[in-house]
């Protein structure tokens, strides 16, 4: 980090007076996150990505405002002498915000309370759409193209063809492409056809690493909104239960997890048994259509998502031969 970075927050925020660089935080694909410290405070400085405009930007900042003042825990960013929370600093912009610290928890050590939690915090940012949407944006949830797919698949399966020594990486992309190519050729539907709607303001990349947990199993902060975005509800719950709980596993733990998450969002925001299978076939749909890792991978050239293929693979083979026993073994005879 550069002495006039340094100087430029210096400027823009006297709170942040005799700051330093502290370190760089590894988590998140979205920006590049670091600590600051001065003799007094400690800083969480968010430097994001260059595929955000100012404009973006400013509808991130609003929808956080918005949910922080109707009372879901939101780390807020400081405002600077110009009454703005963002900056630019050599084309790239910044936001300064609280150091905020919280119990961080893996996937595998969330029990159901903190299940239960997370379903209910979920219902409760989009149980303020519920009546209509409380402010306008500009991103909303896009749908899915065949002809689109067809047309980047095969862009891709021609540069792996060009490969003389094919690793794991590449022979386990010809299994998801082959599986994708599958489920796409034989959909018929649109995103349309489902009567979902962007009615709902989602928080867009709701999973448990972007929650602090309290002692007590309750979220304490709710944070990295960049994917916020007007959707359905319902998309986004279906999202939220397959990365929490089911993760590519369908193990009668982890159909429990999804359970005890549908609960808690049930208690605050129900949802009926067709809204919720309408969700889940948008997300599985909206998934296989999806050429996000084979695109970091094979055309910008970046490894940074590859962990994450596997479990795609997983999910998309069990959901497309288990789709209706799925659904029924999480939504089971609940009566709302």
């Amino acid at each position: 980090m550069s002495s006039e970075l340094i100087h430029k927050i210096i400027q823009l925020y006297p709170i942040a007076e005799g700051v330093k660089f502290g370190e760089r935080v590894t988590e998140g694909f979205l920006s590049h996150n670091y600590i600051l410290a001065s003799p007094t405070k400690k800083f969480f400085l968010k430097q994001y990505s260059e595929e955000y405009s100012w404009e973006i930007l400013n509808d991130i900042h609003k929808v956080k405002f918005f949910f922080a003042n109707s009372g879901i825990p939101v780390i807020l960013p400081y405002e600077d002498i110009n009454k703005g929370t963002i900056f630019e600093f050599k084309e790239k912009y910044f936001s300064l915000f609280p150091f905020a610290e919280g119990k961080i928890l893996s996937r595998e050590k969330l029990t159901k309370r903190e299940f239960c939690n997370l379903g209910k915090l979920l219902a409760e940012v989009h149980i303020l759409s519920r009546e209509k949407l409380p402010i306008r944006i500009e991103r909303e949830k896009g749908k899915w193209s065949k002809e689109k797919f067809l047309e980047k698949s095969k862009f891709i399966l021609e540069k792996i063809k060009t490969i003389e020594k094919k690793t794991e990486f590449d022979k386990l992309t010809l299994s998801v492409l082959n599986k994708k190519f599958e489920i796409v050729m034989k959909n018929n539907l649109i995103a349309e056809d489902l009567g979902l709607t962007n009615d709902h303001l989602l928080h867009g990349d709701y999973h448990e690493k972007n929650v602090f947990f309290n002692d007590d199993g309750s979220v304490k902060y709710l944070f990295d909104w960049e994917k916020t975005c007007l959707g359905p509800r319902a998309f986004e719950l279906a999202r939220a239960i397959d990365l929490i709980c089911l993760d590519g596993n369908y193990e009668k733990k982890n159909i429990d997890s999804a359970k005890w998450f549908l609960d808690g969002y049930m208690e605050i925001y129900p949802i009926k048994k067709d809204e919720f299978i309408k969700g889940m076939t948008y997300y599985f749909i909206k998934k296989a259509h999806s050429l996000w890792i084979e695109t970091e991978h094979y055309i910008n050239n970046t490894q940074r998502v590859d962990g994450f293929f596997q479990r795609e693979f997983l999910m998309l083979s069990y959901y497309h031969e288990n789709f209706d026993l799925l659904v029924n073994s999480i939504y089971g005879e609940k009566n709302y």
